[in-house]
Parts: structure tokens; sequence; C-alpha cells
């Protein structure tokens, strides 16, 4: 009985990994999409940014603008995607995870932390509703 109840679980778990996996699959291709569209937007306005501006002032202060204004937004996505992200992890570190048991309060371990108690609570939620249907 005890088998059968883990095998229900671990088929719950799965199909929802597996739903979890599809979902992020979806938002993944979106996200690929949508910066390709991103993309060859920002390079049709680049060029007809360009192409204005060899009109007006010439071919080689075009290249300067367009070419400082892209590497201005180079550096500005390197500091917003690299730097600013250090800073947080250092200022929001994960707190020392916690344990339960006679021990706890001493500060021994039980072997029981809270993140393999919330696993098995929702191991148990699940073999509950395959039993339910």
């Amino acid at each position: 009985m005890l088998n059968i109840l883990k095998l229900a679980a671990v088929a719950g778990a799965v199909s929802e990994v597996r739903r979890r996996a599809a979902y992020a699959m979806q938002i993944a291709l979106r996200s690929v999409f949508a910066g390709l569209m991103l993309f060859a937007g920002g390079a049709f306005l680049t060029a007809a940014g360009w192409l204005k501006l060899s009109e007006i002032y010439g071919a080689i202060i075009a290249n300067l603008t367009v070419g400082g204004a892209l590497v201005t937004f180079a550096i500005i996505v390197y500091i917003v995607g690299v730097i600013v992200p250090e800073h947080y992890k250092q200022r929001y570190a994960a707190p020392a995870q916690k344990t339960m048991g006679v021990g706890a309060a001493a500060g021994a371990t039980s072997g029981l932390d809270l993140s393999s108690l919330a696993t098995l609570a929702a191991l148990g939620v699940a073999a509950g509703r395959m039993f339910k249907r």
C-alpha cells in the first residue's frame, strides 16, 4: 500500500513538472521571438536615423553619433545586467536554512529541514488528489 502511495505521489509530481516545463518553454519561445522582433525593429530605426543624420550632417558625424549611442546603450545594459545583480546578491543574501527537531533550539540539526518537509507535504497533497479522483 505504501508503494502505491509513493508511486501516486511521484506520478503527480512528474505531471506537475511536465506542465511547468511546457509552460516555461512557451514563455521562452515567446521571449525569443519578441527579442528577435525587437532587434529587427532596432536595426531599422538605427538605419533610418543614420540615413537622416548622414543627409543633414554627413556620413562621418552620423557614424560617430550612432556608434556613440550604441556604445552608451551597451554600457547601460551591462551595468544593469551584471553590476546591479551582484549588488543585490551581496545585500540580500539568503538566510541560513532552518531545521526542525528536538535539537533545533540548541543549534543541532535533526536531518529534517523545512525544504524537505515542504516537499513531503506537496507529495502528500498530490497523492491525495490522485486517490480522490
